[in-house]
């Protein structure tokens, strides 16, 4: 089960509403963590989208995709722009309980998520392109803080 109904339907309680989606540097590279293989409709054959284990409602969803974005897309959206897509550089989820599930060690481990203490659920995403001076908290209405 994906968790996804009972993270939105939870939101305001203890369930954390977040997911982090990990994807390789290169093809064909398993997942980090215990995974069960999740095949919508929407994904050809043979893709899927790997879906943590044994990870409580407390914690983000940790999911895996195996497969590279379509790099010509990116560089149409650089084109257009005249920039880079600006890099996500670190994930800092907060929340009331510590993330202890073996999927969150192994991502916090890789040094670009952590988690911290938080009295609710705030996830502050830092991305590249500006002096690290700017930040924008979308607090109320989204839990999410944009940082660059």
């Amino acid at each position: 089960m994906t968790q996804l109904w009972e993270r939105w339907s939870g939101r305001s309680g203890e369930a954390c509403p977040f997911g982090v989606v990990l994807r390789p540097s290169r093809e064909n590279v398993s997942p980090p963590f215990d995974t069960w293989e999740y095949r919508p409709a929407y994904l050809p054959s043979p893709l899927a989208i790997h879906v943590a284990r044994d990870v409580p409602l407390t914690e983000p969803g940790f999911f895996y995709l195996p497969f590279q974005p379509d790099r010509a897309r990116l560089g149409e959206l650089a084109s257009r722009t005249g920039k880079a897509p600006a890099t996500l550089t670190h994930v800092t989820c907060g929340g009331p309980q510590p993330a202890r599930s073996p999927a969150a060690r192994i991502v916090q481990a890789s040094g670009w998520f952590t988690t911290q203490p938080a009295a609710q659920h705030v996830m502050t995403l830092r991305l590249t392109g500006g002096r690290g001076r700017a930040v924008v908290d979308l607090r109320p209405d989204l839990p999410l803080v944009l940082a660059w």
